[in-house]
């Protein structure tokens, strides 16, 4: 039976994100007790907001900006985002700062389906928030996920395997960033601002918001700039791996891995390459690759079989889809109350007839005198219906125990289909039954 579904760990976790993507903060116009603000009804084109951030306006150690963070969902699409509101004292709202921010939006959204980034998805000033008019930049929500310092800061560094997988997943991200000619600049390569989710997977996020409020250059050599993409990732998981800050690993590098080094904690091959990249001698994402070896093709191999056992599990969805509707349409043909209105539709009419046997026959089985409550009949009763089995069988009806019908699952698939093909041209026939559906509905 339990092939027929999807794993119950992906279900969880599919729940748990179902939850985190639908929670709001309550009533339009509550105070947050965190951030003691009031919570308007919308942010531009953004309602049901929740605030994600537990201090208002904190500024960011990688940016240098105060940003007030919430979940919001479009108007436009109906999807999750998460909206940053940047600090007007740190990120003036002026027509230009808007067409900068807007510009970087639609340079990112060439990499929009990168599987490694979280790339600004709208940009917009609104008032809406306090009464004073500020920056909002608007990104995919990424939902039960955490920063890196959320999930390995403290006493909790990652281990060698994962710092692998961090570093392979991050160079194959820098690899297509440069391709499309764009570099991801400071701020972005920092364990506050990438993500990582319950799978492991890593993304990066703050695409282009330090360039759009004018606190980043905007012009350079490229491989100096793709050259200091490169030495931002090895810097922060160097940090990650010591348990220190990024600030602190770059102010005297050496020393830094000196310390990894004496440690014993991580392998001698993964101290030289992410030395290799923080100071530089590395060049580029392409350089570093050669060096990965061995661990890209095992990160491959991860990523294959997590997409084979979710491929699995979606087949065994689909297969539940199809009896949902199945399900779906029985229901919406049988015991009908306005049944009466078409002498055509009688309870013990030809095709319902047949349907209500099978019914009883799939799901109110009786043994020894009680209630069989066997999914695995159910489910392989309905598929074989689903497929239209020639498989015969017989069935009994309620009214006339003595009199047994036998039948196919192909001829109750037919059945279904012509008492639902009926039902929908009676739904277009007219007001009459519309009218007869509304009035019998209000007096059950």
């Amino acid at each position: 039976l339990a092939a027929n579904f999807c794993g119950e760990a992906l279900r969880a976790q599919l729940a748990q994100e179902a939850m985190l993507c639908a929670a709001a903060s309550g009533s339009p116009g509550d105070v947050s007790e965190e951030l003691g603000i009031e919570i308007p009804a919308s942010v531009g084109a953004y309602h049901t907001l929740l605030p994600l951030d537990e201090h208002a306006d904190a500024v960011s150690s990688a940016l240098g900006v105060g940003t007030l963070v919430f979940k919001g969902v479009s108007s436009r699409d109906g999807l999750p985002y998460a909206l940053y509101r940047l600090e007007p004292s740190h990120a003036v709202p002026s027509t230009q700062t808007l067409d900068a921010a807007k510009r970087e939006v639609a340079r990112w959204k060439a990499l929009g389906g990168s599987t490694g980034l979280v790339p600004p998805r709208d940009a917009f000033v609104s008032r809406d928030v306090e009464g004073e008019a500020a920056l909002f930049f608007a990104f995919d929500y990424i939902a039960d996920a955490q920063t890196l310092e959320e999930a390995h800061g403290g006493a909790h560094p990652p281990s060698e395997d994962r710092l692998w997988s961090y570093l392979v997943q991050a160079t194959a991200t820098l690899s297509s960033v440069h391709a499309a000619g764009l570099t991801l600049g400071s701020g972005v390569l920092h364990p506050t601002k990438a993500l990582v989710g319950p799978d492991g997977r890593l993304r990066l996020s703050w695409c282009g918001v330090r360039r759009a409020i004018g606190a980043e250059g905007t012009s350079g050599d490229a491989a100096m700039l793709q050259c200091a993409d490169v030495g931002a990732l090895g810097r922060m998981l160097l940090a990650l791996a010591l348990g220190a800050t990024v600030d602190a690993v770059g102010s005297d590098l050496a020393q830094a891995v000196g310390t990894l080094e004496r440690s014993g904690r991580l392998g001698a091959p993964l101290v030289r390459v992410l030395w290799s990249a923080a100071s530089g001698e590395a060049t580029s994402a392409s350089a570093l690759l050669p060096l990965l070896g061995p661990h890209a093709l095992r990160e491959l191999e991860a990523r294959s079989v997590q997409a084979d056992a979710l491929r699995a599990d979606l087949a065994a969805e689909v297969g539940s889809g199809r009896l949902a509707r199945l399900l779906i349409k029985m229901d919406m043909v049988l015991d009908r109350y306005d049944d009466h209105l078409d002498p055509s539709y009688a309870v013990q009419a030809g095709d319902k007839h047949l349907l209500r046997c099978f019914r009883d026959f799939a799901f109110h089985q009786v043994r020894d005198g009680r209630p069989d409550v066997d999914w695995g009949h159910v489910v392989e009763s309905l598929n074989k219906v689903d497929v239209g089995a020639a498989e015969r069988m017989m069935l009994s009806s309620r009214e006339n125990e003595r009199s047994v019908l036998v039948a196919s699952f192909a001829d109750v698939r037919h059945a279904v289909q012509g008492c639902y093909a009926d039902l929908e041209r009676r739904a277009a026939g007219g007001a009459a039954h519309a009218g007869g559906d509304r009035g019998g509905g209000g007096g059950d």
